[in-house]
């Protein structure tokens, strides 16, 4: 179950950077001004009925309950959650994440984001974004049904570890690593095999796609 909107991630997320407030001054200065005063007044006014804002005593400025702030910003909730919850919402690339979950160091979701996609809980796929190439993390039904399980079952979920098994995601990328290391295969032998790799791997994501919208997956080619 998605938590938050594209516009609420952007308004928590500027409230989250200016330590839980948030007031008309740097909403101006931030690129929610591009939506007219109408937009962000009635988003402003969803969070506050959903009590993820509330007014300041002074009536200048909105700050961030405990239950907004829970979403994506606890320390509480673990970072592969964390990291879910947020792709539920929207795509992400790596720098992204840094800033809006507001996490410093770049292994700690590497990591993370290697143990989701070893389960086939994220896919990332390059994409062009900010004029070149990025690798853009995106999550897959068996990452929103673990979420949808949590919503369920309680925060006593967080306790269970993600899985280490290898995960179909986890022998693609290993099959390309070995691939690209191997000495006995000429340059373009192991750029043929790495072209059908990819290939089998945005088959995967065309499957997983179809599932989740209800739709039958294409069977794939025989050899």
């Amino acid at each position: 179950m998605r938590m938050l909107g594209t516009i609420d991630l952007e308004i928590l997320q500027l409230a989250a950077a200016g330590d839980g407030r948030i007031n008309e001054s740097a909403i101006e200065h931030s690129a929610l001004s591009r939506l007219g005063v109408g937009r962000i007044l009635d988003a402003l006014a969803s969070l506050r009925d959903r009590d993820l804002l509330r007014l300041d005593r002074d009536g200048g400025s909105f700050v961030m309950t405990d239950a907004a702030h829970a979403i994506l910003w606890s320390d509480s909730i673990p970072l592969w959650a964390r990291i879910l919850r947020l792709l539920e919402i929207r795509s992400c690339g790596i720098v992204d994440m840094m800033a809006i979950l507001r996490i410093g160091q770049h292994g700690l979701l590497e990591e993370a984001l290697g143990g989701l996609q070893r389960e086939g809980f994220v896919m990332a796929a390059p994409q062009i974004r900010d004029g070149g190439p990025q690798k853009v993390y995106e999550i897959l039904p068996e990452g929103i049904e673990r979420m949808d399980a949590i919503s369920r079952e309680g925060s006593g979920t967080y306790a269970s570890q993600i899985p280490k098994g290898p995960g179909t995601y986890n022998l693609i990328n290993e099959i390309e690593r070995i691939v690209s290391a191997s000495r006995t295969m000429s340059a373009g032998e192991r750029r043929a095999v790495l072209q059908k790799v990819s290939g089998l791997r945005d088959m995967i994501g065309a499957s997983h796609e179809k599932s989740a919208t209800g739709g039958a997956a294409a069977e794939p080619d025989g050899p």
